[in-house]
Parts: C-alpha cells; structure tokens; sequence
C-alpha cells in the first residue's frame, strides 16, 4: 500500500529511507541502542512536520516492530543526555512527560549523579520539585479505588431497583442488618413521599 502525502514522498526519500535502514538494524533492547533509535526518530520527525505523516512513515517501515508508544518512549529517552545515570528507563518515560517540562531539568539534575535510582524515588522527586504531596502505592491504590466507587455509585442511580436491592442485600449479609440501619439512620435520608389516599373517581354524568 502506498501513502499519497503530498507533502513528501515517504517512499522515494532518501534522507528518511537511511534513517529507517539504521532504524531497523537498531531494535534491540537496550538502553544505549534505545537511545540511538530515538535520536534518529526525532530526525525523522523533523523532516515530517504532521503527525499522520509521521506515524505513516514509522508503520510503513516497521509497522509491529516499532509500536507508536514505543516509538515516542525511545524518543523521550533520546531527549536527555547520553549519560542518564542509574535513573531507569521507565522513570525517564515519567520525568520526560509534558507536564513535568518544568521541573525536568531540576529532577534530573539531582537524580543522575546518585547511585542508586528507584522509579519510586523519581515520583518523588517530582512531587517535590513541584510543591505536591508524594504518592505511595498505597495512596494511587485508594485514590484509584475512590474513583472506581464514585463510578459505581453514578451507575447504581441508573440501575433497576431489584440490583439496588440485591447490593443493600449483600451488604447487610457482610455488615450485618443492625450496622446497615444505623448507617442508614445517620445519613438522615429524605423521607420518602407519603402517598395520596385513594380517592373514588368521580362518576362521569354523561356515561
């Protein structure tokens, strides 16, 4: 298949097809080679502006072998210098993301040159280069599971009455019938609507 941009001949250009033979004869997986995979991505992606053009060139050439996120990743890598210390990879991935461009030359900085380097020390460091509160696992497991509720709990108003039922069903099989009303007594829920009493409809006097 053979792209029509009209901007640049993705098979005919000479400059972009030896970018993707070294390309090509690079994807191993190391970090040196990584890098040097992403160095030449950044100068492919100079000579082709638009993101389509640029995403067509890479599935052209290397389609499964070089996914899209991989390609960005190696190229956020080639973004820093050569000698990264002992930050890892994936933390570099974290640190090279457009909302930590403030701060990344700061982390960096003080990150490269110590021995020893944990993805978790780099979300930290950005935290407080940041001014904000460090995130442990513990504290992204409970916001996530504070997200997952507020999801639930929007669909529980769509859901049919029998599913509300069986949920207040299991809960009070888990908590117990007296822990359920006192919950539900402090939450000092609305009353409910009082029904109308019935009323005899009125006769119609032209039946």
């Amino acid at each position: 298949m053979r792209y029509n941009l009209p901007e640049m001949d993705l098979w005919n250009n000479r400059p972009l097809y030896q970018l993707a033979k070294e390309i090509k004869g690079l994807l191993l997986h190391t970090k040196q080679t990584k890098r040097r995979i992403g160095v030449l991505l950044r100068k492919a992606r100079k000579l082709l502006k638009a993101d389509k053009s640029f995403g067509n060139w890479r599935s052209l050439n290397f389609n499964d072998q070089l996914p899209q996120p991989t390609a960005y990743n190696y190229m956020t890598l080639a973004s820093f210098p050569e000698d990264t210390g002992n930050i890892p990879e994936s933390g570099l991935y974290i640190l090279g993301k457009a909302e930590n461009e403030q701060v990344r030359d700061e982390v960096f900085e003080k990150l490269c040159t110590k021995q020893k380097v944990t993805l978790q020390n780099v979300k930290d460091a950005i935290a407080d280069a940041k001014g904000e509160k460090r995130k442990t696992w513990h504290t992204t497991r409970d916001e996530n599971n504070d997200d997952r509720i507020s999801s639930m709990a929007t669909e529980l108003s769509f859901m049919p009455y029998h599913c509300n039922k069986q949920l207040v069903q299991l809960v009070t099989a888990r908590m117990g019938v007296s822990e359920v009303i006192g919950w539900v007594n402090e939450v000092h829920l609305p009353p409910l609507p009082a029904k109308a009493p019935w009323e005899r409809p009125a006769p119609n006097p032209e039946l």
